[in-house]
């Protein structure tokens, strides 16, 4: 009995500059009228690699000329009996590259942009449903997992054969501060912004703890060290404590607004001069509305808001704001819309986190 054969191939997961992931409707098997990131079979006759075959897809279907150093090496998984066909063998990359426009339609397929949270709607292979975006979620930042999949069976059967976990000196630093502290929670989230998510940052836990946000402030006025301001300015309540200790470390005045009817505003007799230079240090943001605000006030009472620094930004790149800003650690957990939560996220009682 003749074999079924064995195929090796690329899968390259691309941003555009809004965060929002390009897949392509595949016309052709396999995957026939399923969304996909773009990739394609490695050319083994030539000798081609794994790397050279995703900067060679790349070019080929967007025209984005790619570099070793562009890509992260994710994943590689097998998949037994694909559709009750060949094996195959993926290598799959995350781009650092981020694209501007939605390319034009080819002969492969059509492309699309979409938020992470909505891929799950789409028309996709259960392998990727089940497996490859949970793995894209946990290791594009970093790290690596190889696994395979029996798809032989009348039920996928996953295994995953070895995961490494990599992180900069730095990041890894700042997640241990997070874990030990108690300040890394698991469960099911209601974020300030009304999305839900599986894991959440509560930076109050890490305030508890002087020493562990000194550190934190230190490591953060080191990546603001060229930007000159007068006063610091935080929102409440998160923001307090990182504002404070950073406006000590710097020198500065510091101050906070609070919600008053559901906005922030300055109260307490807080004054701004005009002119005076602003600071925004904030604790995590995930769509940024709060720094927003905050610039908004010093904008309004005549001040200049001339920099944002946060601890956490897990917006995944899509926080932008008319002020240059910082983070000591981009780390974005997967979130979702109220509509649009995984059954198994669903299944866990939501909590404020906040609250």
């Amino acid at each position: 009995m003749s074999s079924p054969g064995y195929k090796i191939s690329t899968l390259v997961f691309i941003r555009d500059i809004e965060g929002r992931l390009l897949l392509i409707k595949r016309g052709k098997s396999p995957n026939k009228d399923l969304w996909s990131p773009i990739g394609g079979k490695l050319e083994m006759d030539s000798g081609e690699s794994p790397f050279e075959c995703a900067i060679r897809e790349t070019r080929e279907e967007i025209e984005l000329e790619l570099t070793e150093k562009d890509l992260h090496l994710f994943a590689v998984i097998s998949e037994k009996s694909y559709e009750g066909g060949s094996h195959w063998l993926m290598f799959l990359f995350d781009c650092k590259k981020r694209i501007k426009t939605l390319p034009e339609r080819m002969s492969e397929g059509e492309f699309g942009l979409f938020f992470r949270a909505d891929i799950g709607k789409l028309s996709i292979p259960d392998t990727d449903r089940t497996t490859i975006w949970k793995y894209w979620d946990e290791f594009s930042e970093g790290g690596q997992v190889v696994a395979r999949a029996d798809c032989s069976a009348s039920k996928l059967v996953f295994k995953e054969e070895q995961i490494i976990r990599r992180m900069d000196s730095q990041n890894e630093k700042i997640l241990d501060i997070f874990r030990s502290t108690g300040a890394l929670l698991e469960g099911h989230f209601i974020l300030r912004s009304g999305l839900h998510s599986a894991k959440f940052f509560q930076c109050a836990r890490v305030c508890e703890h002087m020493d562990r946000v000194s550190e934190l402030v230190s490591m953060l006025l080191k990546k603001i060290s060229g930007i000159k301001f007068d006063t610091v300015l935080s929102p409440a309540m998160g923001g307090l404590v990182l504002g404070q200790e950073t406006a000590r470390q710097s020198g500065a005045r510091f101050i906070f607004a609070e919600k008053s009817d559901g906005k922030l505003e300055l109260r307490r007799n807080f004054k701004v001069a005009k002119g005076e230079k602003f600071l925004i240090v904030e604790d995590v943001i995930t769509r940024g509305g709060r720094v927003s605000e905050c610039i908004d006030i010093i904008k309004k009472e005549g001040g200049i808001p001339v920099a944002a620094a946060v601890l956490v930004d897990r917006s995944d790149g899509a926080a932008r704001f008319e002020i240059p800003h910082v983070s000591l650690l981009d780390f974005s957990f997967p979130t979702y819309p109220a509509d649009s939560i995984p059954e198994e996220l669903a299944a866990i009682p939501a909590v404020h986190p906040g609250s």
